[in-house]
């Protein structure tokens, strides 16, 4: 067998291992990302070496923009408009107050702690800390003494902070020079990230959904395609060209 295939084996078979324990885990301190990251370590060059970096280094890389994007696609499917309303404006004033704070906090932060990095590499580790996913701290979150308008505003903040940090990242990474974003320039990923790919991504989900809802009046979809219809909106929105 290939060093493809074992790689794939190994993957599917930690999959489904979490798969077989998801429920029983999911009542202990240990989340998923601990499960994958520690999985990723026994099998990686470290202790089994199953995983051969450097030949398995494109499907692994494929693997891991799909599995991001299917993770940021459906933690934001599930934030509704009323949602960023609730509580005074809770989770809108986290995202747009509280996530630009945190970026420049941590811009700032980072400036004593990393002293041989540039401004504009100091700003990207600000914009990489910034979007903290509130499954690392599930277990505090889901409390039930913590308040619940708390846990409902990180819930939101944290299902769409990912996705508006990507600008701000995409911009430091544009103004440090020889990166390749820095080709482009930052004018040229400014329009790109910022214009067109939001007015992209709001038609594409608008007609994609309009879609959906009149197959629906037809009675042409079932409702296990109608699952898939979703994520398949948003692969081909995350592949065209922007």
């Amino acid at each position: 067998m290939s060093s493809g295939a074992w790689t794939g084996a190994a993957v599917a078979t930690v999959t489904a291992a979490y798969a077989l324990g998801s429920r029983r885990l999911s009542t202990t301190p240990i989340s998923s990302g601990m499960v994958f990251v520690g999985s990723g370590i026994l099998i990686g060059p470290a202790v089994l070496d199953i995983v051969d970096l450097a030949h398995d280094a494109a499907p692994i890389v494929a693997l891991l923009e799909i599995t991001l994007g299917l993770v940021l696609f459906t933690d934001a499917m599930t934030v509704r408009r009323r949602d960023l309303r609730t509580g005074g404006f809770l989770p809108g004033r986290l995202l747009g107050i509280g996530l630009p704070l945190s970026i420049g906090a941590g811009w700032l932060l980072a400036w004593p702690l990393l002293p041989g990095l540039t401004l504009w590499e100091l700003a990207l580790v600000g914009a990489i800390l910034a979007p903290t996913d509130a499954a690392l701290g599930k277990t505090a979150i889901t409390h039930p003494r913590v308040p619940a308008l708390v846990r409902h505003g990180l819930n939101v903040e944290s299902g769409l902070n990912d996705g508006m940090v990507l600008p701000f990242f995409l911009l430091f990474l544009a103004a440090i020079p020889g990166t390749h974003y820095a080709e482009e320039g930052v004018a040229g990923i400014f329009w790109r990230a910022l214009v067109l790919s939001t007015a992209l991504g709001l038609l594409v989900g608008w007609v994609g959904g309009r879609l959906l809802q009149w197959s629906r009046a037809k009675g042409w979809v079932t409702r296990e395609w109608r699952h898939v219809h979703l994520p398949a909106v948003a692969a081909g929105r995350t592949n065209s060209p922007s």
